[in-house]
């Protein structure tokens, strides 16, 4: 029994090591490749961020866009934004957190319920416009809903976040041809930026970052070298070797008289 538990068992380590050597399958590597890929800014398609619809009670939201390279973000928000009470409101964040600099606030509705206004001026009809590429949004609802509320005076906010202004919200996509021109710039440029710096550094390399970088292994000289290289090969010094034999306290080899003719001893050593 011990004897067949030990055959499964190498059965499973070759199988494990067979699987270990064939490595990612090329759907994996081809999937992996393009997931890397960014779409510049300018062209990269909006992001919405919103709230549950209608919002609830202690309903608390907060989100951050990012649309790298950007150089000003566009917002637009949706024309069914309201609350319930102006204190029900979501302010806009010019940064990665709250403790950005705070550009506006919206809140309220203008149906004749809660507060029966708005906070200021208003939720925005037109883009508004954030500079930078990071956007933070942060939304509480403090109110309880009223029993006369209706779902469209506490319907919540949408907002949509894109690195370009944009016209009527039906001209929001891109032509077939350019979007296929893009696609095709941006796989060729990945490419090419790949052929121009080199793979990116894997987990295998960082790991053996400081095996490589060991003087002794410098000192080999690997099969299928020049005669150049190994020439340049370092050799350490007799005196060198003489300080360490003194530091171990290890003794020098010692040889008959018919071997020390044909050993070179000091290359031995």
């Amino acid at each position: 029994r011990e004897r067949e538990r030990e055959r499964e068992r190498d059965k499973r380590e070759l199988t494990d090591g067979h699987a270990a050597e064939e490595g990612p399958s090329s759907e994996d590597v081809g999937h992996e490749y393009l997931s890397s890929l960014t779409i510049p800014a300018p062209w990269a398609a909006g992001r919405t961020v919103e709230t549950a619809h209608p919002v609830r009670d202690n309903y608390k939201f907060k989100d951050t866009v990012t649309l790298p390279g950007a150089r000003c973000l566009y917002l637009r928000f949706d024309p069914r934004c309201a609350t319930q009470y102006d204190y029900d409101k979501v302010i806009v964040y010019a940064g990665a957190s709250t403790s950005s600099r705070k550009l506006a606030e919206y809140g309220g509705n203008t149906y004749g319920f809660g507060s029966r206004s708005v906070l200021g001026a208003g939720w925005p009809a037109d883009q508004v416009k954030v500079e930078g590429d990071t956007v933070t949004f942060s939304f509480e609802m403090r109110s309880g809903r009223e029993h006369n509320t209706p779902d469209r005076a506490i319907w919540g906010f949408a907002c949509t976040v894109r690195a370009q202004e944009s016209g009527d919200e039906d001209m929001l996509g891109m032509p077939v041809l350019a979007d296929t021109a893009l696609g095709f710039s941006t796989l060729v440029c990945h490419t090419l930026r790949v052929l121009f710096e080199g793979p990116a550094v894997t987990d295998e390399e960082n790991t053996c970052k400081d095996l490589m970088q060991s003087q002794v292994l410098q000192r080999c000289v690997w099969k299928g070298a020049s005669v150049e290289n190994r020439s340049k090969t370092n050799t350490i010094t007799q005196q060198l070797v003489d300080k360490l034999r003194i530091l171990s306290g290890r003794p020098g080899p010692t040889f008959r008289p018919s071997k020390k003719k044909k050993v070179p001893t000091a290359t031995l050593r």
